[in-house]
């Protein structure tokens, strides 16, 4: 790949040369996409920073960001997923709720899927989301690494492999990918 890139640069130098152009013309145009994986670390490390500032200024501790890692079911590669904390407290709502009933051998040992979780937190969802807008407003370091954060979202949706559904994306980044489109 580097032996390609370096004959490209010569060929490009050769036809600078001959027509009087500026390399910093060329540059800019033929500058390909950054590396799918660049910019999914970039979106990582941005939404870690949000999520720093906005668990320091938000009003209620059940709207932290909480991060953690685990296995899903049938493998041994580690995830790492952030989340709100009040959905943390409703998937262990869940969880007991479910093994309870397993246990006692009632209706309820049917999990509960994603979709049905998310609409038992709706109202919550509803406040984090004012929560994140108040943040933005009265703090000034929250808006610039959101506008940080949107920054990479926007060059993610621009690449030609992005996925719609990129498992690896945060909770944050999920959400302005879903807002943007």
């Amino acid at each position: 790949m580097q032996r390609q890139t370096w004959r490209v640069r010569q060929w490009c130098w050769l036809v600078l040369v001959s027509c009087g152009l500026s390399l910093s013309v060329v540059a800019a145009e033929s500058a390909t996409p950054r590396r799918l994986n660049a910019i999914l670390k970039d979106i990582k490390s941005a939404e870690t920073d949000v999520y720093k500032v906005f668990n320091d200024i938000n009003s209620d501790d059940q709207f932290d960001f909480v991060c953690y890692s685990y296995e899903e079911t049938g493998s041994k590669l580690r995830r790492r997923t952030c989340e709100p904390q009040f959905m943390r407290t409703a998937r262990k709502r869940e969880a007991d709720r479910f093994m309870e009933g397993r246990q006692t051998g009632t209706d309820r040992a049917v999990p509960m899927v994603e979709s049905g979780l998310q609409f038992s937190v709706a109202s919550e969802m509803a406040a984090l989301q004012q929560e994140l807008q108040r943040a933005m407003q009265q703090n000034p370091d929250m808006t610039a690494k959101m506008d940080r954060l949107q920054a990479f979202i926007d060059e993610y949706t621009s690449h030609p492999r992005a996925q719609k559904d990129e498992p690896t994306l945060g909770f944050l980044a999920r959400y302005l990918l879903r807002t943007a489109q």
